[in-house]
């Protein structure tokens, strides 16, 4: 065992990599091992494929390049110096015989190693490019996400703000909404045990049309009309169906049907008052 299959074999042999020292020792098998020019191949070339090499090794592709990798870049045991075409073979060489008195090779050699440092100097380059672009993309994520903040936070302060006007408004309604629910019953028309939700609903509908002093005095004509016994309008309701009937509180509107009729029946009864009985003062 020679040295650099030692370190292959300690670095690789058991870790999940384990297949990167099945494809050195491919390498060594493969390779002209002898110090003549052996089968067109000079000491220390081999030829390579990924297809045979895969087959032989049961290796996938995928495997098959990642070793290549390793064994090329990462630790440069092996070199590169002839590509295969489409039909032919690769050419390595084992980086071991460096110092064989092949001129070819040794220069092969060299030029690999300096196309190896070119292309690890790109990488970096590529790395730091894309680390500059992703720490702008950084600051840039920063400074939107802040405005979102400070967007959310504004956000957050108007549906407070609104929540807070809902509320009072809703407690406002609660307020007008007893108000009239009282004076409903002070009335004595129909009286009711409580303020339930339907009438609730009622009175909420109605305030959408009229304000609480108009739906107030429309009661209060409602009251007036039912109390008086001179006239016909006896029709007793309570207060959901008052507000609620489309012959109700409409009509006791100030211009309402039931409000101007019993006006006119008002006005006829103080006339009627008015007039005089000369009988009386005939002797």
């Amino acid at each position: 065992m020679n040295f650099t299959e030692y370190d292959i074999r300690k670095k690789y042999r058991y870790s999940n990599l384990s297949y990167v020292f099945d494809v050195y020792i491919e390498c060594e098998y493969r390779a002209n091992l002898t110090q003549n020019r052996y089968n067109g191949l000079e000491p220390g070339e081999f030829r390579f494929d990924y297809k045979s090499w895969a087959y032989r090794l049961g290796v996938t592709k995928k495997q098959l390049e990642r070793a290549i990798k390793e064994l090329t870049t990462e630790n440069i045991v092996i070199i590169q110096i002839e590509k295969g075409t489409r039909g032919t073979s690769s050419k390595y060489f084992l980086a071991r015989f460096e110092e064989n008195d092949n001129s070819s090779n040794i220069n092969s050699l060299e030029v690999v190693k300096e196309n190896n440092i070119e292309e690890k100097k790109k990488e970096r380059n590529k790395e730091h490019v894309k680390r500059m672009i992703g720490e702008e993309k950084n600051v840039k994520n920063t400074s939107v996400n802040k405005c979102l903040g400070e967007q959310k936070g504004d956000d957050k302060e108007k549906f407070k703000e609104k929540k807070k006007e809902q509320s009072s408004q809703y407690n406002n309604l609660n307020i007008i909404s007893n108000n009239i629910y009282s004076h409903w019953n002070s009335k004595k028309i129909i009286v009711h045990k409580s303020l339930n939700k339907d009438i609730e609903k009622a009175i909420e509908k109605a305030l959408k049309k009229y304000s609480e002093e108009e739906i107030v005095r429309a009661i209060e004509t409602y009251d007036e009309i039912l109390k008086d016994d001179g006239y016909y309008f006896n029709y007793k309701w309570g207060l959901k169906d008052f507000l609620g009937r489309s012959n109700g509180i409409s009509t006791f509107m100030d211009d309402g049907n039931n409000k101007v009729n019993y006006e006119d029946h008002k006005k006829k009864n103080t006339q009627s008052k008015k007039v005089v009985n000369y009988d009386s003062y005939i002797d």
